[in-house]
Formats: C-alpha cells, sequence, structure tokens
C-alpha cells in the first residue's frame, strides 16, 4: 500500500474516476490502452525494419 502514498495528484484523480466507471465502460478504457500500446510497438518494429531494409539495400549498392 505504500505505493498509494507516493502518487502524484492527477494519478489519484485518474485512480478515482476509474473506481466511479461501470464496468463495461473500465473494460473499454482498458481495451483502448492495449491497442494504444499495440500500435506503437508495431510501428516501433515497422520502423527498425525500414531502417533494416534501407541499410542492406545501401549495401549491396556499394558491393563492388
Amino acid at each position: 500500500m505504500k505505493w498509494l502514498t507516493e502518487l502524484r495528484d492527477n494519478e489519484v484523480e485518474t485512480l478515482k474516476a476509474l473506481g466511479q466507471m461501470g464496468g463495461e465502460r473500465r473494460k473499454f478504457v482498458f481495451d483502448a490502452i492495449e491497442l494504444t500500446k499495440s500500435i506503437r510497438r508495431t510501428r516501433r518494429f515497422l520502423k527498425w525494419t525500414m531502417l533494416g531494409v534501407l541499410g542492406l539495400f545501401v549495401f549491396a549498392n556499394t558491393l563492388p
């Protein structure tokens, strides 16, 4: 319970708002958070994949 005393004011307000929501609405909020995380992970993966493909292209073009 120590972590509750270390929360910032905006975090406390968020917990209060989540506590007052109904179960279905709370599930919707958490599903939206999971979707956002998935989009970020996919974007990061695609960024590094494109960088790798670009690196391979540059490497292949520098070969004699």
